[in-house]
């Protein structure tokens, strides 16, 4: 089902949201500085038409809780010029705001905010500041620099500014733009991830969404696989995957790889070259291409697509007539050399390794797969590794250290 993108904005408008590229939860600027603001990195700008004084455009800031605008970097002056030309078309007249900064002795200009005005991003024209000035304001939108007047004189216009309130509500995102399995379920159920089409889709549109079944796998709440065939690390996780096949090596030992590819060998994605050319043209060098030196069987290397080779000893033992694992080496165990020995924790799977576990001398065993020890309840001693002694219950005063296990 294809969607506008434009449609997809006007709802988000109707919502109050605003979308982004990446987040699980979105605004739109309007909502953060309120009505007639514009966001502006980490501030909010009003345009102020009416013509008034430096001091009495001042109060006005301050009647909606801002302050005359410091113009300090020149993301700020780009706005501010850019929509003084579109208001100068607009109102058929120009808007030359106050801006906060003022003359603090003979030389010296300082903005609202205190900081010094450096002549970079904002300069003055041509012969000012005048010596009659003692404020300065935006000169015609044609001429794009600043002007220094009497701070009692009027002009027409002042800039005021205040600090965005990122602090208000925010709008979810919808499940359409989120672009990894781990931003579309990490929140809710609301959202499905389908793998093999890289897209996250809306849990009540599913069916609609992909009406041709083109969706062979799919992943709810915190239930997110690698995010390509190189994550997965035994053979039979990767031929369970659409678009995955395992290349073993010619150790003899069962230990491959997981490659993206087909029935006729694996995939190389080649780097997009840049290109003039419009739309989908240009991605066309983006595609899969079929590169058998990736598993080269000239070498002894195997690709296998839809069954795995009988030789799985995870790299720890060889492999007699092709099927029994003649010896699990390097603290391995099982029928295919895939856990640790007891004593021993990791995972050992395609060449990993088993570490001693972590005991503090108190026990001799642990989980195979994290470390974590199993401790029968032992007065005085705590922790997933025994290594910290609980305060609440000592050991009597025979020892010193009762409290501090090393």
């Amino acid at each position: 089902m294809v969607v506008c993108c434009s449609v997809c904005l006007r709802e988000l408008k109707l919502y109050g949201c605003h979308g982004g590229h990446s987040g699980r939860s979105i605004a739109l600027p309007e909502n953060i500085c309120g009505e007639n603001w514009h966001l502006v990195g980490n501030s909010c700008l009003k345009f102020i038409t009416a013509k008034d004084s430096y001091d009495n455009a001042k109060l006005t800031c301050r009647g909606h809780n801002a302050v005359l605008a410091s113009l300090t970097n020149q993301k700020k002056v780009d706005f501010v010029l850019k929509e003084l030309q579109i208001m100068s078309v607009l109102y058929k007249a120009s808007v030359t705001p106050w801006v906060g900064l003022r003359k603090i002795n003979v030389s010296y200009w300082c903005w609202e905010d205190m900081s010094p005005f450096t002549n970079t991003s904002l300069q003055w024209l041509p012969g000012e500041p005048s010596d009659a000035g003692f404020c300065g304001y935006l000169a015609e939108p044609a001429s794009s620099g600043l002007k220094a007047q009497t701070c009692i004189n009027p002009v027409n216009g002042s800039l005021c500014e205040r600090a965005a309130n990122h602090s208000a509500k925010q709008c979810r995102t919808p499940c359409a733009m989120r672009a990894t399995c781990s931003d579309c379920t990490s929140s809710s159920s609301e959202c499905m991830w389908c793998s093999n089409m890289k897209q996250c889709v809306d849990s009540n549109a599913y069916v609609a969404s992909f009406p041709f079944g083109q969706c062979m796998e799919w992943y709810t709440m915190n239930s997110c696989p690698p995010e390509n065939c190189s994550g997965y690390r035994t053979c039979g996780q990767c031929l369970e995957q659409p678009g995955c096949g395992w290349c073993t090596d010619p150790s003899n030992t069962g230990r491959g790889q997981c490659i993206e590819g087909s029935y006729r060998g694996p995939f190389q994605t080649a780097v997009p070259a840049p290109s003039t050319l419009p739309g989908p043209a240009s991605s066309l060098n983006s595609l899969p291409a079929l590169n058998i030196s990736m598993c080269p069987y000239d070498t002894k290397y195997n690709w296998s697509f839809i069954h795995c080779p009988a030789c799985q000893c995870n790299g720890h033992s060889q492999c007699v007539n092709q099927t029994v694992c003649e010896k699990c080496e390097d603290l391995t165990t099982g029928r295919h050399c895939e856990s640790c020995i007891s004593g021993y924790y990791g995972d050992p799977t395609n060449g990993g390794s088993c570490q001693l576990c972590k005991c503090n001398g108190h026990a001799s065993i642990c989980n195979p797969n994290n470390g974590e020890v199993f401790l029968l309840p032992t007065k005085g001693i705590k922790g997933d590794r025994c290594h910290l002694g609980e305060v609440e219950n000592r050991l009597p005063r025979q020892s010193s250290e009762r409290n501090v296990l090393l």
